[in-house]
């Protein structure tokens, strides 16, 4: 998923937060058909796209059968310099305007968390490439609440708003973007989806209360456009905020946001 941290960016701490769920989270039958297409190729030039700080490197490089070099790409070079440690190339560049620059010698291309904020014109830049694609963690508009709160639905469904407002790459396709990958490229080679949901309980605190300050933040931001009584339900949405972290704190909050992971490979 690619909901902002409370201060609406992709900060290092939030990054290195959320890691260990991410890989946790990520469909074993996608990454078993990475493998196994891998299994057939000599070498690969793997290029991660909004790499961040290298979590998708840690969690996939292990998985590729065959000799593979990879470049990690993204606007930050803080974030990227977070890797000098690693067996990896990096390369700052703006997607937006670079992304038929950075992709050119790519044998295969990966991404997590993106392309639920890229544009439709954007998505189709990328599948025009005709390139082996591997995108992870996508968010599809699934979040349960647990314990329920009878302002679930109006904050989700804000937050849901939220996700496909500007990125940076023109209206995000939000959850819509695993739906519109499935079809740009149907019919056009293999193709594998599935399922790969984050999962919070009682003993995970502190990504609930990022996630929840974020969710608030982005309904405030939603309502104050769309609803003239915009104070009533600002304080509405402050109450909601202020009853799940009190039962994250309690140890009793439970989060499930859905994801999806796909796989396609060009015929």
């Amino acid at each position: 998923m690619s909901s902002e941290p409370k201060d609406g960016g992709f900060s290092t701490e939030w990054l290195r937060l959320r890691e260990a769920y991410d890989h946790a989270s990520r469909s074993p039958r996608v990454l078993a058909q990475l493998r196994e297409w891998s299994l057939t190729q000599s070498q690969l030039q793997v290029v991660d796209l909004g790499a961040g700080r290298g979590s998708t490197y840690r969690a996939v490089a292990r998985h590729l059968q065959c000799a593979n070099r990879w470049r990690l790409v993204d606007h930050d070079p803080a974030l990227l310099a977070d890797m000098a440690d690693m067996p990896v190339e990096t390369q700052v560049a703006d997607l937006q305007a670079d992304l038929e620059a950075v992709t050119a010698d790519a044998d295969l291309i990966v991404a997590s968390a993106l392309i639920d904020l890229v544009s439709e014109a954007w998505l189709q830049r990328l599948v025009a490439l005709n390139k082996p694609l591997y995108l992870a963690l996508s968010f599809d508009g699934r979040v349960e609440w647990l314990p329920h709160d009878p302002d679930d639905d109006e904050i989700t469904a804000l937050f849901c708003a939220h996700q496909g407002t500007e990125k940076g790459f023109g209206p995000a396709l939000g959850p819509k973007s695993g739906e519109r990958l499935a079809a740009m490229t149907a019919g056009r080679g293999q193709f594998w989806s599935a399922q790969s949901d984050w999962r919070f309980g009682g003993d995970d605190r502190a990504i609930q209360h990022e996630l929840t300050s974020g969710f608030a933040m982005a309904a405030h931001q939603m309502a104050v456009l769309d609803d003239a009584d915009y104070r009533s339900r600002s304080a509405r949405i402050d109450g909601w905020a202020q009853r799940r972290q009190a039962w994250i704190d309690q140890g009793v909050g439970q989060l499930l946001i859905g994801h999806t992971d796909e796989l396609w490979l060009p015929a």
